[in-house]
């Protein structure tokens, strides 16, 4: 478009000197003219310069500024620009800018307008341009110093700069996705973590990632309507099939009118199967108490699987000799859906196991994720599916594998991480089964020697028992030999009875046959043996219930309580038991002083409590018997009852102890005994039995004057 300019200032007042000198009638005019159009010029908002074309040779070099307003001088702070060269008021800018000086020139020769932004170095600013030109020759430029947009517009180019670098090299995973799910963009940690490229990303949706149901994503789209940023926990599927627990963390933002949501994702997984591993752990220590250890081992399995995403579980015992493994348990799917006709408890030799056994054979986790190509599989069993792959990791205790762990048929390949994890809760729960182990077997043990020490207290109390058998026993021995003699003499009698009887009914009996019965009534002292008969019985019946009590007590004491089951109990009959069966301890070097209060039935194993009582009445006869006395002591018990325990106490007047002894008394093997005398068991047994298997108590205390006071207790209600 071609613009034309009014003439420049110093031409009109030229062209007014050549009027007045002529005499022009219109100079007035002019010169107001000239006014208006300067104060116009001055008063724009931009700055105005005119320029005219130096030639050489025909050639166009240089500009020469004609005119310029007072804006152009304040943009510029150049006040003496008129009446010179462009390459003077700007040194060297046909060098700095010579693109610039080029379409100056061009607009003057074509007359085609032009428009453009440059940066002039002298002045450290930018400016925007309009040049056009109203004749050949001449330009004219209208500028606006767009500086500070330029340092906007910079400033704003190196922020999305940095926001791209920092975007596109950023560790953490990124998106940008809009409020449809499309992926707008996506950074080189994306791409690595998904396994898509950045393209194959920005061509998807967030459907194709989350794993939600279509419905709960919308759901989860339509809350960015009212929120600008949510923190959020999402299962995220990648290129190879794997699906990872991701946090996302998102951030709404407004990008050229449009709403985009910034999404940082952080995989979880690790976390959350931490958070797993170590409430599995809880839970399994939570179990150990009351479950067996096949259970804990399947529970075991089960969660080996959910956390490996396998579907087949099992676990081996490893013999001692390391020659053989026994199958202890498989996993609850591995039992109902893989392998129905597998049976737990069997043997299989080291050298005819499976691939299975290499974790034993090398003492190290084995993965094999492409089961079937090896060269020493052996096929599968009958009713078994197939095995595609396989982990099996060891558990080492002291350089020996005590047993194996395997999962198998995950979907995609087994890795390290696996290993890490199941490493992780099968060492935990060998730790707990080990512990039940030597659990079971320290209480076998344990019954084992309580019964031991039960048989040696029954040995020293054989003579004594004996004793008290054989007195009653005499007893029985004489009055039967007595009752026999007496029967023969009634016998006798009744058959007199009987012959004077037939005499009557025949007719033949007279007054003599009478005189004769009455006589041999009185040789029989018939009227002493009417009333010594049952005299002789009911000593008979009182020996019998001695020798009857005598072995029901030792019966009670001695029987074995296989399941250690509690049951409501008479603990005063328990100790009158003790003191029947321990009478030939105590009878010649004490006295018993009973104090049995009313007491509610406790629950007890009563043969174990009885046993306790023996002990304790066994160490106050022994303890005074040591004293060498010779008036007998005094061994006092005394029950009684609180509404939360009942009591027993067993004092002696005996010597008492040292407080190194007493300070030791429950220890096993522990004894003051000559050697040969005791085992040392009593009562670190009688401790055991009342503290860890009853909830009770036990202890003991020296008298001030002599002797020694043991107080028992036992819980009304046990604590479960």
């Amino acid at each position: 478009m071609q613009l034309f300019a009014p003439m420049p200032t110093d031409n009109i007042i030229h062209q007014s000197d050549a009027c007045q000198s002529g005499h022009r009638p219109d100079q007035g005019r002019e010169n107001l003219l000239n006014h208006r159009y300067r104060t116009i010029l001055n008063s724009i908002p931009n700055g105005y310069v005119y320029c005219r074309v130096l030639y050489e040779q025909g050639r166009p070099v240089d500009l020469m500024h004609e005119e310029v307003n007072v804006t152009w001088e304040k943009l510029t702070g150049i006040q003496d620009a008129t009446g010179r060269k462009l390459t003077e008021v700007f040194p060297g800018i046909a060098e700095s800018n010579p693109e610039f000086f080029k379409r100056l020139l061009k607009v003057a020769e074509t007359g085609i307008t032009d428009h453009f932004e440059y940066y002039i170095d002298v002045l450290g600013k930018w400016f925007d341009n309009n040049v056009f030109s109203p004749e050949k020759g001449i330009v004219v430029s209208i500028i606006e110093d767009i500086s500070k947009r330029k340092l906007a517009e910079e400033a704003l180019r190196q922020s999305e700069e940095r926001f791209r670098s920092l975007f596109e090299e950023h560790s953490s995973i990124m998106f940008i996705y809009d409020a449809t799910g499309d992926i707008i963009d996506a950074n080189q940690a994306a791409t690595d973590f998904y396994g898509w490229s950045i393209d194959e990303l920005r061509r998807m949706n967030i459907r194709q990632i989350n794993t939600l149901p279509p419905e709960a994503i919308e759901r989860e789209m339509a809350k960015w309507n009212d929120l600008k940023q949510k923190q959020v926990l999402f299962f995220h599927r990648r290129a190879d099939g794997s699906v990872r627990h991701v946090e996302l963390l998102g951030k709404k933002i407004r990008i050229k009118d449009r709403d985009l949501i910034t999404a940082i994702i952080h995989d979880v997984t690790d976390q959350k199967l931490y958070e797993q591993v170590n409430a599995f752990r809880l839970r399994i220590l939570q179990m150990a108490d009351c479950h067996s250890t096949e259970e804990l081992l399947t529970a075991t399995l089960d969660e080996a699987e959910k956390i490996t995403e396998s579907s087949i579980g099992f676990a081996f015992f490893v013999a001692e000799d390391q020659h053989s493994m026994l199958l202890q348990t498989v996993s609850t799917n591995t039992l109902e859906h893989i392998c129905k006709t597998e049976e737990t408890c069997l043997h299989y030799p080291l050298d005819k196991a499976g691939i299975w056994g290499d974790a034993v054979r090398f003492k190290k986790p084995i993965i094999h994720n492409d089961y079937a190509s090896l060269e020493h599989w052996n096929g599968m069993l009958e009713g078994h599916v197939a095995i595609k792959r396989e982990l099996v990791i060891p558990v080492n205790r002291d350089g020996k594998i005590v047993a194996i762990m395997g999962v198998g048929n995950k979907k995609m390949e087994y890795v390290d991480k696996d290993i890490e994890w199941l490493e992780i809760i099968a060492n935990h729960v060998w730790d707990i089964v080990a512990k039940k182990k030597a659990e079971k077997e320290n209480k076998k043990l344990a019954a084992q020697l309580q019964q031991a020490s039960k048989m040696e207290m029954i040995g020293q109390l054989a003579s004594g028992i004996a004793h008290e058998i054989n007195n009653p026993l005499n007893f029985i021995t004489i009055n039967e030999f007595n009752l026999l003699n007496d029967f023969n003499d009634l016998q006798e009698m009744v058959d007199q009875y009987r012959e004077i009887i037939d005499k009557y009914i025949a007719g033949s009996a007279d007054a003599e046959d009478v005189l004769q019965l009455r006589k041999k009534e009185q040789g029989l002292d018939i009227d002493y043996l009417l009333d010594n008969i049952p005299k002789t019985l009911e000593i008979t019946r009182h020996g019998l219930e001695r020798i009857m009590n005598i072995t029901r007590s030792m019966r009670n004491y001695t029987v074995k309580n296989e399941t250690g089951g509690l049951s409501p109990s008479d603990i005063n009959k328990a100790v009158n038991d003790s003191l029947l069966i321990a009478k030939s301890v105590y009878r010649d070097v004490a006295t018993i002083d009973l104090d049995l209060g009313k007491l509610p039935p406790v629950m007890c194993n009563l043969p174990m409590i009885s046993q306790v009582f023996l002990n304790l009445i066994f160490n106050s006869a022994q303890a005074i018997k040591s004293q060498n006395r010779i008036s007998p002591g005094t061994i006092a018990i005394k029950t009684w009852a609180t509404d939360e325990r009942v009591f027993c106490t067993v004092t002696d007047d005996g010597p008492g102890m040292t407080e190194e002894v007493k300070n030791r008394i429950f220890e096993p093997f522990f004894t003051t005994k000559d050697v040969g005398q005791g085992t040392g068991l009593g009562l670190s047994i009688s401790y055991d039995i009342m503290v860890n298997k009853h909830q009770g108590s036990i202890s003991a205390e020296c008298k001030t004057d002599g002797g020694t006071v043991f107080t028992i207790s036992l819980p009304l209600e046990r604590t479960s």
